[in-house]
């Protein structure tokens, strides 16, 4: 399992981040500190094992029986550029607390998407890839959909990812801002980290 992959549970990730910069800790331990059932926490330790993002320890402690398991993470687990997601997740919060206007997220967003458009001349196909690779996605476009992968949605925001899936649909919208496409029927599956979108000539086109 590849590592961003591997944290891309919000459970995992959280065990990760509590585990990061701490002496090795047991399953009980991290099951404490995160909130989680000890089982849960086993299962998920597991997972950060096999990806090589955590490290299994088991020592002696001089007293019978099995050898005491601990856990503790490998200094280079976090991916490339996540050295900024706790602020997002931070800032993504303080927006849900806000219970701000969907539109006008939605337009904040599209302004993004114009600013980060490209030149005029790039084909369009070229300028959505490249915005939404500024936002954390794998991108394609296959026929007429815009398919979104590797989703950070639920990474910025695992409590309400659809706010930012939100700000992803305003931006992918600033870009296509008078291209003559438009972005419609967009899917979003936060679970699975994926995201879709029809594109289509826009109206009055």
């Amino acid at each position: 399992m590849p590592r961003v992959d591997a944290v891309a549970d919000p459970v995992r990730l959280a065990i990760a981040r509590w585990l990061a910069g701490r002496a090795p800790a047991s399953a009980h331990d991290v099951a404490a500190g995160v909130g989680v059932h000890p089982n849960t926490a086993r299962a998920h330790l597991a997972a950060l094992d096999e990806a090589g993002i955590a490290e299994r320890l088991a020592r002696s402690d001089g007293r019978r029986g099995r050898p005491v398991v601990r856990y503790r993470m490998d200094p280079g687990w976090m991916p490339a550029g996540d050295e900024l997601l706790a602020l997002s997740e931070l800032l993504a919060a303080a927006l849900a607390a806000a219970d701000p206007d969907a539109p006008a997220m939605r337009e904040a967003a599209a302004r993004w998407g114009r600013h980060h458009a490209g030149a005029e001349d790039e084909p369009v196909e070229r300028r959505l890839l490249a915005a939404a690779g500024r936002l954390g996605f794998r991108a394609r476009v296959s026929g007429d959909r815009l398919e979104l992968r590797a989703c950070p949605c639920p990474l910025v925001a695992p409590d309400r990812p659809e706010l930012v899936c939100g700000l992803a649909d305003g931006a992918i919208d600033g870009v296509l801002d008078g291209t003559g496409t438009a972005a419609t029927g967009h899917r979003h599956d936060p679970a699975a980290r994926e995201c879709s979108a029809t594109l289509a000539a826009a109206a009055g086109q």
